[in-house]
């Protein structure tokens, strides 16, 4: 039976800031490399998570789009509301990364 080692970013941060990190055989800067690697392929599976799930009734939706004679407006509204679910999600996740409106870092205020 093998046993599991937490490698999170946490986890990583905390090896690196340990005062024996100094004498280990693996850097500072690997650890703190390895960690922030970590955390930005984190961002990314979120972001393949909102895509997977929106991309079919997209693709759906426009080929509905395409297809409809005559046209009405269903699935117009239909992909709109698909649209909007789908960048608002998107959106959630970006505005973690960078909390202001064109992603330029927060300023501090003193």
């Amino acid at each position: 039976m093998t046993q599991s080692i937490d490698t999170s970013p946490a986890r990583l941060r905390d090896i690196a800031d340990d005062a024996l990190c100094s004498t280990a055989f693996v850097p500072k800067s690997l650890l703190l490399a390895i960690a922030a690697e970590k955390e930005a392929q984190a961002e990314v599976d979120a972001m393949d998570a909102v895509a997977s799930e929106f991309a079919h009734r997209l693709a759906m939706n426009l080929e509905c789009l395409v297809l409809e004679c005559p046209a009405s407006s269903r699935f117009w509204n239909e992909s709109v509301e698909t649209l909007d679910a789908y960048r608002s999600a998107m959106n959630a996740i970006h505005e973690r990364l960078s909390p202001t409106h064109m992603g330029e870092p927060a300023a501090c205020r003193h």
